[in-house]
Formats: structure tokens, C-alpha cells, sequence
């Protein structure tokens, strides 16, 4: 008999137990949707963000032949650009360059590519750089940041990093990386849209 009532006040208080937590997981969920719905309802009624557009910032960069130039003296021809950050140590950056090849002997005319060689002079050099695309076969302008000052104006922490610059000189998106050919293309047609 004692063990009897012993289950049953240990049944009754494990029933009062589960009820109790299912009214407060209730509760609160009831109280998550509250929540929700008038979050979803303020956000509904706010106007939306406008995005600003950046104007790409200049530096200095130094083409095949060894002549300094600026961005900025580059995108005065009114093109849409794609500048892309790289070396030719980097594996994801070997693997895109054909990818970049095909896409400047397609758009090449419409299109200013900056194959922008990332030099420090140890672990990548001009001479090092300049193999590997004479190597490979490579049509794309190259160009070197021989004192990192494109790397600076852009924040290039990792490469490859690709910066696709609308006719007009403002950023149109930025790409952290490995990109295939067709998300290449893909931004590409973004840029080259926006000059119409």
C-alpha cells in the first residue's frame, strides 16, 4: 500500500511536471510568434534602405611594359572594368584564369579586364607572374601592384578577389574567391548592362 501511494504521488507530480512544461513551451512560443509578427509588421511599414554607391577608389598600378598608370586614368576610356586580384602561387586563382581568358576574348571590346598581379616581391614576383601566363597562354592584360596600394584600396585580405566597376566608375559588386565561368559571365552582364 505505501508503495502504491508512493507511485501515485510520483505519477501526479511527474504528470503536474509535464503540464507545466508544455504550458510554458506554449507560452513562449505563443510569445515568439507575438514577437515575430510585429517585428515582420514594423519591417513591413519601414522604407527601404538605399544602397550607396561606392566610387572605386584609385592607386597606382604598373602594366606589362613597365609604364605606371592610376585606376582612375584607365576607367577615364568609360568602360565597364573587372579587376581581379591574384598570383600565381594562389591554386584558386590558377584555376580561374582560363575562365577570365575566355570571358576577355569574348567581351574584350566592351569590357576592360585588370589581371592585377599582386608583387611582394618573395613569394610573388614580376618575373614569376609573367611565366605563368606566357606559360599558359594567356590573352588578358596584366598588370602588378608593385607596392600593394591596390590591395590597400580595396581591402584585399584573401585571393583571388574580383571587383566588377560599372561604366561610370562606381562598384558595381565584389566577389571573395574562386568564380566559375558562368558567375564570371554572370557579373559581367551586370556591368555591361548598366552602360545601356
Amino acid at each position: 500500500m505505501k508503495n502504491m501511494k508512493k507511485i501515485l504521488k510520483f505519477a501526479a507530480s511527474a504528470l503536474a511536471f509535464i503540464f507545466l512544461f508544455v504550458f510554458v513551451w506554449w507560452y513562449y512560443d505563443k510569445l515568439a510568434e507575438t514577437e515575430t509578427e510585429q517585428l515582420n509588421n514594423r519591417l513591413a511599414e519601414a522604407p527601404a534602405p538605399t544602397k550607396e554607391r561606392e566610387k572605386a577608389p584609385d592607386f597606382s598600378l604598373t602594366d606589362s611594359d613597365g609604364n605606371e598608370t592610376t585606376l582612375h586614368e584607365i576607367l577615364a576610356a568609360g568602360k565597364p572594368t573587372v579587376i581581379n586580384f591574384w598570383a600565381s602561387w594562389c591554386p584558386p586563382c590558377r584555376i580561374e584564369m582560363p575562365d577570365f581568358d575566355s570571358a576577355y576574348a569574348q567581351l574584350g571590346e566592351n569590357v576592360q579586364f585588370i589581371m592585377l598581379n599582386l608583387v611582394d616581391g618573395v613569394r610573388e614576383t614580376r618575373a614569376a607572374a609573367t611565366r605563368f601566363v606566357a606559360d599558359n597562354g594567356f590573352s588578358f592584360p596584366v598588370y602588378f601592384d608593385l607596392n600593394q596600394s591596390g590591395a590597400e584600396a580595396y581591402a584585399v585580405r584573401s585571393i583571388p578577389t574580383t571587383v566588377f566597376i560599372d561604366e561610370n566608375g562606381y562598384i558595381a559588386n565584389t566577389v571573395v574567391g574562386l568564380m566559375d565561368e558562368r558567375r564570371l559571365l554572370a557579373e559581367l552582364e551586370v556591368i555591361m548592362r548598366t552602360e545601356q
